[in-house]
């Protein structure tokens, strides 16, 4: 039984600290990026994440801005919706009715108008960035982003660690 408790405290921790140390960061220049360590697919429209937490922080990095733009949560419901040329995505978490953790919703097909590169699924349309990002908490808008410069946006979730990347310590 002791041996029990020690293995089901241990996955809890690697959960736990799995959570913190891979966010999903979504990067766009040409092509666009949508990165993350522990993706779990739904079905062709939709990733889900294996690690079921709740989103911490959104930080929204670009050339064009010298200060990040931070998004903190307590466990409100984040959507975070942006368009790269013709792709509209969608992220989700934090929902109670959303029992998949953080869903990442896209207009187009993950098989098919993605490549799938290890932990990445890349976009590439000539010419395209991503022009617009807006981030909600609950039901509040907290901003509309016209994004003119190639652009970093981190999705944090967990508790973080030393070994968590700058953006969600």
């Amino acid at each position: 039984m002791r041996m029990l408790n020690f293995l089901a405290l241990s996955m809890l921790t690697l959960s736990v600290g799995l959570a913190a140390d891979h966010p999903i960061i979504i990067s766009n220049g040409s092509p666009l990026t949508i990165e993350h360590n522990s993706w779990k697919p739904i079905d062709d429209n939709h990733l889900g994440s294996s690690v079921t937490d709740t989103v911490t922080r959104v930080v929204i990095a670009s050339n064009a801005s010298p200060k990040p733009r931070r998004f903190d949560f307590n466990q409100e419901k984040l959507t975070l919706t942006l368009t790269y040329g013709t792709v509209n995505l969608t992220v989700t978490a934090n929902d109670d009715d959303n029992r998949q953790g953080i869903v990442v919703t896209t207009n187009k097909s993950f098989g098919h108008d993605f490549q799938r590169n290890g932990n990445q699924y890349v976009r590439d349309e000539p010419g395209a960035a991503i022009a617009k990002v807006s981030v909600k908490q609950g039901n509040a808008p907290l901003a509309t982003i016209d994004v003119t410069e190639p652009t970093k946006i981190t999705i944090c979730y967990g508790t973080p660690t030393g070994n968590s990347v700058t953006e969600c310590k």
